[in-house]
């Protein structure tokens, strides 16, 4: 009995201590988050993704900057492969810059790949450089459901071909109202890609997107048709697409549009269908 006893205290004591190491402190419950303060710290985040993890909280306790190195999305794996952040992110108003994310072949990409029932909070980004394939954004790169509230992304690169945005690549899913980004901001970044781009997300089904705005710049470089939506760029302010029970509310756009059909819109591109809602915003672009 002892000797189990004996056992069990040494196996707690190994992996509490492992933990340790990974984070600057705490436990990893709420009360107790891990703290990150290195680029050691957010990078060993990835271990801590999928479904079983949805308990963990972390919070950033410095700017973090990664000084022009590479940097892979938390849960990125490769092509549609990637694992789910489920986990709450507190970046506590402090920042994470200069780092590169490239991987033009690959859909997912963000500083988070996949956020599902995830949340993500008082986080800036700033002076980096993103490049995916489909559904790239700078806080994630798709992201179903789970809340994002009081971000900022300042002064990046986004770049992409489809559904990529300042905020998120593809946001939400058909008809099910579970993800809500409120209070972020996209500043002054340069977001370039073909069809489906927007100053917040690229593509929003089922978001709600309020208190948000955008001084980005946004360019869609293509037209598209689309057999309910007719022959278009899909290039918005604060979304390239919005429909299937989206709402954007009380939000605004200022920053300059570019789209290869000649119509940008400044909140946008398409919100009539499947109940898809714009209410009390404003754009001046």
């Amino acid at each position: 009995m002892k000797k189990k006893l004996l056992l069990v205290i040494i196996t707690w004591f190994i992996i509490y201590n492992t933990q340790a190491q990974e984070f600057a402190g705490g436990s990893g419950t709420e009360i107790d988050p891990w703290q990150v303060e290195t680029t050691e710290h957010f990078n060993n985040i990835r271990n801590y993704v999928g479904e079983e993890h949805n308990d963990k909280h972390f919070i950033q306790t410095a700017d973090i900057d990664f000084e022009g190195m590479p940097l892979e999305p938390i849960g990125h794996e490769s092509g549609d492969d990637y694992n789910t952040f489920n986990g709450v992110y507190n970046g506590n108003n402090y920042a994470i810059q200069n780092f590169n994310m490239i991987f033009p072949n690959d859909r997912h990409i963000g500083l988070f790949a996949y956020i599902n029932s995830g949340e993500i909070r008082n986080l800036n980004i700033k002076h980096s450089f993103v490049e995916g394939y489909r559904s790239v954004g700078l806080i994630a790169g798709s992201a179903p459901y789970g809340h994002i509230v009081n971000c900022n992304t300042i002064k990046n690169q986004i770049k992409g071909d489809y559904s990529v945005g300042g905020i998120v690549g593809y946001a939400g899913i058909l008809y099910n109202p579970n993800l809500f980004i409120k209070e972020c901001a996209s500043y002054e970044n340069v977001i370039i890609g073909k069809s489906y781009i927007g100053g917040i997300t690229g593509t929003a089904r089922g978001t709600r997107i309020r208190n948000c705005y955008s001084t980005s710049s946004v360019t869609a470089t293509e037209v598209i048709s689309h057999p309910n939506m007719g022959t278009r760029s899909f290039c918005g302010g604060i979304s390239g697409h919005n429909a299937w029970g989206g709402e954007i509310y009380d939000s605004y756009s200022v920053g300059p549009l570019s789209a290869a059909d000649g119509n940008p819109a400044g909140i946008s591109s398409y919100y009539s269908w499947y109940g898809a809602l714009v209410s009390g915003c404003y754009w001046d672009t």
